[in-house]
């Protein structure tokens, strides 16, 4: 595989954990989503990509519904 953006074949997988802020005056009074994804990163120019799971999708909503 390579990266998407400079065409590198220097990339690596890392755990992480990211916690979600929801964007805007409104987003400061919703909790955080917590997600856990592996990140595919570009050590040549850092571009990075992840995947989050169906159950931290549903959270996104269900706080973006509240």
């Amino acid at each position: 595989m390579v990266c998407p953006h400079c065409a590198s074949d220097s990339l690596a997988e890392f755990p992480s954990e990211i916690a979600i802020h929801f964007p805007g005056p409104e987003g400061y009074k919703k909790p955080h989503v917590f997600a856990f994804p592996t990140l595919l990163i570009c050590r040549e120019c850092g571009y990075t990509e992840f995947i989050l799971t169906s159950s931290e999708l549903q959270q996104i909503h269900h706080r973006l519904a509240a």
